[in-house]
């Protein structure tokens, strides 16, 4: 099987990236619950992650490693529990009642940037997983030191994201990559699997869709898949999925078209029964783009009604959409790079109820409250906003992000591991610079605090560009996939490092070992500059994996 893929074809997928299946990373949007054909239902709801914190521990599903166990009950000592090696790229990771439950992909990356497979000449089959496709894998983790595999169950095609509901495991993902044959036919799919018995998980039900740009946001009942329409131009198809069933039966119900193309799950949002959508369409009249933010009624799934359709006239690309509660907040790549506040309180008349300039082209946004934030991923700016009365909103302070000494050169900010913190009076920044003495860059997380207004505060450097950060214990702490940190921030203008734990990813010995002489130095220097997620992401697609393309695939040779 030839499992080679051109240049043209990789660029090809990271610019359809934002249109692929990326469900569920982070909160559900869905500031108002559920509430289907009038019914509220109440379900337990668990999104998936890379990292799990429960009892004083971390569980880690790392991309290079399988399933890393981090003891942080003594937060300035963490140590390495326990690890259980796993086939294929650990993407996905619940944990519940002493279980953990971790979707692995057998899918391709190298960090020279060229797409792969697991059968490449590079890899050798002690390497290789034994599955095609994604792999769920239940391991009891009662005694973190030593956590056993309890069962697996093999997927057909390659899991993105995945969420449980209540005692059903929801999966989605598609099932080719480019013109790669891996057995599968073409499309995308929703997997619903039983966990009530970890021992015999089973699948229940399976939904696909023709396409392989698609995309799928999703709250505790319901789902809507999104796609481009092949059929017309600059038209998306909107497909309701019904996934109230507690046993895990999925229902398709009405599908509506969308003037426009909706980039990815992250431009809707849910608001009780009201579903709002943001478009971008070029309208060859005009020659100008258009963005539009529609509000649909979906009290009947099986009737769909458009609401209200409100209109901006970029001149430009759509860049960034985020939702927060009844509001929208939108970024253009136009040259006086507006952002726009929508208000949605009345669905059936959304309004511009203000429009900022940015910090330099193609601002991420990420609200927080009464605060809008802003980063630049051009220019190493930042903005605050204050949001409080949005027809009032109006920019606080715009400052220049600097790097740590010696270095020069805004690399990228992974807005992945971004996080707003302390009741929206910290935010994390993982960046990357150059650094002119070592000729080479350098991660860092930068401190932010915000208030009247944003200032920079403190940074400390971490081996790999961090995926998450949070506080814990008054102390911070930082994973990237090839390590583990934890930071004294008592003075947040001298971050102090306490300890950082090495083991949790590869080495460079390891790299080198594996063959992947190249990615010891220059993963980082010659990876794509991605920006694709926010807190879990703004772009919605494989976050900065771009940063250290393939690594995962050292599985075997990590932990000799």
């Amino acid at each position: 099987m030839n499992q080679s893929i051109t240049g043209f074809q990789f660029f090809t997928l990271l610019v359809a990236a934002p249109l692929t299946i990326t469900v569920f990373g982070c909160t559900v949007s869905n500031q108002g619950g559920d509430n289907t054909d009038g019914v509220r239902v109440a379900r337990e709801l668990e999104e998936a992650d890379i990292v799990k914190l429960d009892n004083g521990f971390l569980y880690v599903a790392n991309p290079f490693t399988g399933l890393r166990v981090i003891d942080v009950r003594n937060i300035d000592a963490p140590a390495l529990a326990g690890n259980v090696e796993l086939g294929g790229r650990a993407i996905e990771l619940i944990v519940r009642d002493n279980l953990a439950y971790i979707v692995t992909s057998a899918d391709f990356f190298d960090c020279a940037g060229e797409p792969v497979g697991f059968s490449s000449r590079q890899f050798s089959a002690e390497i290789t997983p034994d599955f095609q496709g994604s792999r769920l894998w239940i391991v009891d983790v009662s005694d973190p030191d030593a956590p056993t595999i309890v069962s697996q169950l093999d997927i057909n095609g390659f899991v993105r994201q995945a969420r449980r509901i209540d005692d059903i495991l929801y999966l989605t993902g598609i099932l080719t990559f480019g013109d790669v044959d891996f057995g599968f036919d073409p499309g995308a799919f929703i997997d619903s699997i039983s966990i009530a018995d970890p021992t015999q998980p089973a699948f229940v039900d399976s939904e696909t869709f023709d396409g392989d740009q698609l995309d799928i946001a999703a709250t505790p009942n319901r789902m809507v898949v999104m796609q481009p329409d092949p059929t017309l131009q600059d038209t998306s198809l909107v497909t309701y999925v019904d996934i109230r069933d507690p046993e895990g039966q999925i229902e398709v119900r009405d599908q509506f078209r969308v003037p426009g193309i909706i980039a990815n799950r992250f431009f809707t949002h849910f608001v009780d029964n009201t579903l709002f959508i943001v478009t971008s369409e070029f309208v060859e009249d005009i020659q100008r783009h258009l963005i539009s933010v529609f509000a649909y009624d979906v009290s009947n799934p099986d009737d769909i009604d458009r609401l209200a359709q409100v209109s901006i006239d970029a001149r430009s690309f759509l860049h960034t959409a985020r939702f927060e509660g009844n509001r929208a907040y939108i970024a253009t790549t136009s040259g006086n790079r507006p952002v726009y506040v929508v208000d949605l309180s009345d669905p059936q008349n959304p309004t511009i109820a203000a429009e900022l300039d940015s910090p330099g082209s193609r601002p991420l946004l990420f609200p927080s409250g009464d605060r809008l934030l802003a980063v630049s991923t051009f220019q190493p700016l930042a903005a605050l906003y204050d949001v409080s009365v949005p027809e009032n909103a109006t920019r606080l302070s715009q400052i220049l992000l600097n790097g740590p000494d010696n270095t020069t050169g805004f690399t990228t900010v992974n807005v992945a591991g971004l996080r707003i913190v302390d009741d929206g009076r910290l935010a994390l920044v993982p960046m990357s610079f150059f650094d002119d003495s070592e000729n080479q860059s350098v991660e860092a997380m930068g401190l932010l605090t915000i208030g009247v207004a944003l200032t920079q505060r403190g940074m400390v450097n971490h081996r790999g560009l961090a995926e998450r950060a949070d506080i814990l214990d008054n102390r911070l702490w930082l994973l990237s996939d090839l390590s583990f940190q934890t930071v004294n921030i008592d003075d947040p203008d001298n971050p102090i490092s306490i300890a950082r734990l090495d083991d949790v990813g590869p080495s460079e010995q390891d790299l080198l070992d594996g063959g992947f002489t190249e990615c010891v130095d220059s993963a980082r220097d010659n990876a794509v500059t991605l920006f694709v997620g926010a807190p879990c992401g703004v772009l919605g697609f494989v976050p900065f994996m771009a940063m250290f393309v393939g690594l995962f695939l050292l599985k075997a040779r990590l932990t000799r």
